[in-house]
This record gives C-alpha cells, structure tokens and sequence, in this order.
C-alpha cells in the first residue's frame, strides 16, 4: 500500500458535567488563525490566537497539497482545546505556555510545561519543567485538572491520558496501570504497555508481546512479536513477521496470514499481500475486493480509492459518494475532508460541500513562502 502521509482533523465535542452543545466542531484557517466550524459550516465563537504558522505541506501520491497542522494545539479532546503560546520568558525555567479553553470559548487556565497529553475524564498529563534551565530526558509527568491544579501528589517519567478510569504511566524502563487516584492498579514491570481496550491490554515482558487482564494476569501468554488493541473482539498480532488476528481466548481467528493488516473498526479490518487489499468481516470472510486503496471505517463510511480516485462506501460497501476526489480522509462525525484540484473543504455525507478548510488565497500564498 503506497504511503500516504495526512493530516486528520479531529475535534471531539463534550465538556463534562457541562451544558455545553454536543455537536462536533472541525478546524478551519480563516483570517490568520484557526477557528471552528459546526457540522453546518457556521462559524463558532472558539478560535485559536496562536501565533504559531497552522499550515503544513501534506505528500500525498507525491503531489504537495497544504493543510492545517495536525497538531495538538488545533485539536478538541475532551472539549478542552490546548493553545501553545511559545517558549516562557520567565528566568530560569524551560517549556512553552500552553493556555486552555473550552467549547464557549472560555479560557480555563494557562500552564508552562514542557509537553502534555491529551485531557480525558477531567484529567490532563503534563510534562513540568520544576524550574529546569535546559531539557532533560527525565522531565516529571503528572496530572492536572481542569482548573490547573495537581491532580493528586505523583510523579512519573511518562504519563498517559485517562481511558475508563485508568492511565498507562511508565517509571524507569517500565510501565503499569494507575488508577484516577493516582495509586497503581497494575505496578510497573512491563517493557511496553498498551492501554485496555475491551477488558484487555497488550504487554510485552521479556521479548515477547501478550494480553493482561485488569488485574495484571495474563489472559494470552505472550508468544507474539507484536501486538496492538483489542476492536470488535479482535485483536491483530505479528507471528513470524506476518499480520494474523486473535480472539480474547488467544485462539487465531483463522489460518491466514497478512503482509498488511489494520485494526477491526465498525466490524471491519483492511488485509492485503504486496499485491492486492481486502475488507474482511469479523469472522475473516472477505467482503471487498476491488480497490486499491483505502481507510477504516469510520461514522458508518470507509474512503476508498478506486482507479487513483478517492470516493466513500457505506457498510453494504454500496458507493454513497462517488470516487471523484484526489483524496478523501475518514469521516470525522459528520463531515469528511477531501481534496479536488489541490483544494481541501469538508463534505457531509450527501457530498455537500460544507466549508473550504483552506481559501485558495491561502494555498497560493503558502505556495509562494515554499
């Protein structure tokens, strides 16, 4: 499969335990900064001041198209939008200002740190510099709320964001599992640890990658290369160098191994050998044959591309849009980014154009600055 290198554009909508509107919010560059849309293509009071450049070069089948960043700054998660506002002029001390706002637009508090993860059930792990003149391999991580505050009296050399009330967070060469109160629920013995999806965790100890339970118990022997989450009770593995799929029991769901494999999504996966691509089911029958290329689904469509036009599939794999764009990216909600003669707008899933995410003045002026 050719290498695609995009930029997706997610916003995740919800502040909790507010009243704040549902509906989704998607990044555009307009007058200089980046500000927001809703699924309407109506501007919204939410925009992001930065004084960072937002724009990109993107390859994508070796053309050069132009994008916002995707990057953390322009992103929701969690309703909280995360603003970087450069390096700190305070004396003796390292990392950028970093201000934090919600969906209204109000701002809830500045932070100086060295790098953040994305907030998450009202947490957000922060990088603090503790008044570090120079960078270190060994900055501190911890939790804040969404008040600025500390979340609870720990310090880690990682720390990852929240998912169902847990958080991987790494000490030493080694990561386990806290709980929101800070304290371990798995301690730190794995050399690598992914985050739980569907009750189990792939972890590797010693030279090979397995499944641990949430009490730390493995439920799969780790006898694998490789190994990532578990989507649609299925998780994909590497066995001598080639993609298979496992079930929670630890069983193959079939015999057949893979060159190219992605993640279940919507009860899906793309498989494929050097020279051909296929959509399997969960029981590893395939369902789709004839394309070249192709995205997981996502909000009920897959992008796929079809004689070097990119087009969307519903789950019946029935054309919903037609393959007549250059480029198509995943839906995200409901609006999709795709590009038409070098030009990048969002469409819904009639194919109604919603919004350009760049103006063509735009495009022509970071032409001329590259």
């Amino acid at each position: 499969m050719n290498k695609i290198i995009f930029f997706t554009l997610i916003c995740v909508a919800l502040f909790a335990n507010k009243a704040y509107s549902q509906e989704q919010l998607y990044p555009v560059f307009q007058d200089g900064k980046v500000q927001y849309i809703n699924k309407e293509g109506v501007l919204s009071a939410v925009s992001n001041n930065s004084a960072l450049y937002t724009l990109s070069m993107s390859m994508i089948d070796n053309k050069t198209y132009f994008m916002i960043k995707d990057y953390e700054n322009y992103l929701f998660h969690d309703g909280v939008l995360m603003i970087d506002l450069g390096t700190s002029n305070m004396p003796l001390t390292y990392g950028n200002v970093f201000e934090y706002y919600d969906l209204l637009n109000n701002k809830l508090f500045s932070n100086r740190c060295v790098d953040f993860g994305f907030p998450a059930e009202r947490l957000i792990p922060v990088s603090i510099s503790f008044m570090k003149i120079i960078p270190t391999h060994n900055m501190p991580w911890t939790y804040i709320d969404y008040s600025g505050k500390p979340a609870f009296n720990k310090k880690f050399d990682y720390a990852d964001s929240f998912n169902n009330g847990l958080a991987r967070v790494k000490s030493g060469d080694y990561w386990g599992i806290i709980d929101n109160s800070g304290e371990y629920k798995i301690n730190p013995e794995f050399s690598s640890l992914l985050s739980f999806s569907e009750g189990l965790a792939a972890a590797k100890k010693d030279a090979f990658y397995g499944f641990i339970n949430e009490s730390g118990n493995w439920a799969i022997q780790p006898t694998f290369e490789n190994a990532w989450t578990f989507s649609n009770g299925l998780a994909r593995v590497l066995v001598n160098s080639k993609y298979r799929f496992v079930l929670p029991n630890g069983d193959y769901l079939d015999s057949n191994e893979w060159d190219y494999a992605t993640d279940f999504s919507n009860g899906y996966a793309i498989v494929g050998t050097h020279s051909e691509y296929h959509f399997i089911n969960t029981n590893g029958e395939i369902v789709k044959s004839d394309f070249q290329r192709g995205s997981s689904f996502s909000s009920g469509y897959a992008a796929i591309c079809v004689d070097g036009k990119w087009g969307y599939v519903n789950k019946k794999f029935e054309w919903v849009i037609e393959p007549i764009f250059a480029y198509a990216h995943p839906f995200q909600g409901d609006l999709a980014i795709v590009w038409l003669d070098e030009q990048p707008f969002y469409i819904n899933a009639n194919n109604e154009k919603i919004y350009d995410v760049l103006s063509p003045e735009d495009i022509k002026h970071f032409k001329q600055m590259n």
